[in-house]
């Protein structure tokens, strides 16, 4: 008995200490494996500066070449063209041939794109049809006159060829009479891109009869046929639109340019219809405002 009981209390020992030897061995064999990372980064630099310089249209004109007008807004007639009140004008015989300039200039660390457009709100016409200036007759006393003149009498707004003679009417004749063939677009415009300081218009064509059309080319032809730009890479466009509104006094623009001169200064132009002549309307028949706004925008490409 006392035999075994030894054995017993000898087996519980020998079971305690592979117990502790187990939880020594556990601690000693930990295995350790590590690694780390780390980075930095900054934006892209963007980079692309659009800049406008210069202006279309001026308050006065001076002689060609004067000295005092060396931003050459300027007129082709020895006298000068000069307005009172606040407005810019425009006349015939004058010019700018430095216009607005556009700038795109810059090197981006992304790939961009430019893209240009317009909007046209009014420009300078005068539309097909006959046109003059209805003064009163003086001196219309007696048949012999009235049938030696095409005479009107009015009526409310309606100017009416007269064909008898009465000698209680107020009788109208014309003046300043012009006939547009077409429609009279007086100014014409100029529209030119430079890249690196070459000359790179689309489709070659850089002279328009039109603003409109001026504006249009730029749009599809100018800036925007330059194309896309990678990343790092240079650019250094200047688009310059321009003007001129050429003097004439040989050919028949000289009474359109009179009529257009004559409804700025109120007078009585008329748009003849057959035997009746009433006003004509503005913004259909005739505009004596040039009124323009252009955007030219440089965008990341996705």
């Amino acid at each position: 008995m006392k035999k075994n009981r030894f054995m017993k209390i000898a087996a519980v020992v020998f079971t305690l200490c592979l117990i502790t030897t187990c939880g020594i061995s556990t601690t000693l064999a930990k295995y350790t494996t590590s690694s780390s990372a780390s980075d930095t980064a900054r934006v892209a630099k963007w980079g692309v500066e659009v800049s406008t310089s210069g202006t279309m249209f001026g308050k006065a004109y001076g002689a060609n070449n004067a000295g005092a007008y060396a931003d050459r807004i300027v007129a082709e007639t020895s006298a000068s063209v000069d307005t009172s009140g606040s407005d810019k004008i425009v006349a015939p015989g004058t010019k700018n041939d430095t216009g607005i300039q556009i700038k795109i200039k810059g090197k981006p660390e992304v790939a961009f794109g430019i893209s240009a457009s317009g909007t046209v709100n009014s420009e300078i016409f005068l539309a097909n049809g006959e046109y003059a200036v209805m003064v009163e007759a003086k001196g219309i006393n007696a048949a012999t006159d009235f049938a030696a003149k095409k005479l009107y009498t009015l009526a409310g707004t309606t100017y009416t060829k007269a064909t008898a003679f009465d000698a209680t009417a107020t009788y109208y004749e014309l003046t300043n009479y012009a006939k547009v063939v077409g429609r009279y677009n007086p100014i014409v415009w100029k529209g030119e891109v430079f890249a690196n300081g070459t000359k790179n218009i689309g489709n070659g064509t850089n002279t328009f009869s039109t603003l409109q059309n001026a504006v249009d080319a730029l749009a599809t032809n100018g800036i925007n046929k330059v194309g896309a730009f990678v990343a790092n890479e240079n650019v250094d466009l200047v688009y310059i639109l321009t003007w001129e509104w050429k003097f004439h006094n040989t050919d028949e623009t000289d009474a359109y340019d009179t009529i257009l001169g004559d409804l700025m200064a109120g007078r009585r132009v008329v748009k003849l219809n057959g035997d009746t002549a009433t006003a004509p309307l503005n913004g259909t028949d005739y505009s004596l405002v040039v009124k323009c706004s252009i955007s030219v925008s440089a965008t990341q490409i996705n």
